[in-house]
C-alpha cells in the first residue's frame, strides 16, 4: 500500500500548531526544531524523547503543519497505527520535504520494521529530506538494531520534560476554548489527577464536547463526574 493511501486512512490533517505549544521547561529543544526547520542545523534528523503528555505528537504535527502551510510536502507517520500494516507504506517518503516518525520505541523486536525504518532513514539522508524522530525513550534505551540506534545518535538528540500541572491546566483550557468549550480549572485539575496522560484527557474533552452540546448542558464538574462514572468516555 503507497504511503498516500496510507495517510488517506491515518490523517485527519495537521490539528496541532506551534502557536499552541507550551514550552515550559523545553525551551531548547523547542527553538532548536524551529531553527532546523529553517535549515538552520547540521543535523539530518532530529529525535525527541521523553514521557507520555511532554508534547513530542504535538511537536511533530506542528512542524508537518509548518511544512505544508509553506506549500511544502509533509508526512506523520503515527507507528503505533501503522504497525500492523506491510512495511511498504514507507514507500515514496524520498518525495517528501519532511518525514515525521513517532512512537519509535514501538517497532522493539519487530524485525521488519526495524529494517524497513533503518533503510527509510538511509534513503531520507541520501535525499537530504529531514526527518524528525520521537519515542518515550532515549536513543540508547530502545532494544532496536545496533545501526538504527547509531544513526539516531548521529543526529540532534533532546530530552523534553512533562508540563507542570499549571502548564497542563492552561493547555487543556485553550484546547478545549478551540473546541468552543469553557474548561473551569477546577475541571482541568480533576482531569490531570484522575490521568496522567494528556492525550487521553485531550481525547475526552473532545468527546465531552458533543456530549455537552447533545445534552444541552454546560461543562460542569458535576457532568464531568457523572459521565466518567458511567463509562460513557
Amino acid at each position: 500500500m503507497p504511503i498516500q493511501q496510507t495517510l488517506a486512512l491515518n490523517w485527519h490533517g495537521f490539528p496541532h500548531a506551534f502557536e499552541t505549544f507550551r514550552v515550559g521547561q523545553n525551551t531548547v529543544a523547542y527553538q532548536i526544531l524551529l531553527q532546523w526547520l529553517q535549515q538552520s542545523s547540521p543535523f539530518t534528523s532530529l529525535y525527541l524523547w521523553g514521557d507520555r503528555g511532554c508534547g513530542k505528537t504535538h511537536l511533530l504535527q506542528a512542524a508537518c503543519r509548518h511544512i505544508s502551510e509553506r506549500g511544502g510536502l509533509s508526512a506523520y507517520l503515527p507507528l503505533a497505527d501503522l504497525l500492523a500494516l506491510p512495511t511498504d507504506v514507507l514507500e515514496g517518503l524520498e518525495n517528501m520535504d519532511l518525514v515525521c516518525v513517532d512512537d519509535i520505541q514501538i517497532i522493539a523486536g519487530v524485525e521488519t520494521w526495524e529494517q524497513a525504518v533503518f533503510s527509510l532513514y538511509n534513503l531520507l539522508k541520501d535525499n537530504k529530506i529531514p526527518l524528525l524522530l520521537a519515542a518515550h525513550v532515549s536513543p540508547t534505551q530502545l532494544n532496536i538494531l545496533a545501526d538504527l540506534i547509531s544513526r539516531f545518535q548521529s543526529g540532534g538528540v533532546y530530552r523534553l520534560e512533562t508540563l507542570s500541572e499549571t502548564d497542563q491546566c492552561l493547555l487543556l483550557q485553550a484546547y478545549a476554548a478551540e473546541l468552543g468549550l469553557v474548561l473551569p480549572e477546577n475541571i482541568a485539575h480533576y482531569f490531570i489527577n484522575k490521568n496522567n496522560n494528556l492525550k487521553t484527557t485531550i481525547d475526552w474533552i473532545e468527546q465531552l464536547d458533543g456530549l455537552a452540546i447533545g445534552k444541552k448542558r454546560k461543562l460542569s464538574l458535576h457532568f464531568v463526574k457523572d459521565i466518567l462514572n458511567i463509562g460513557v468516555i
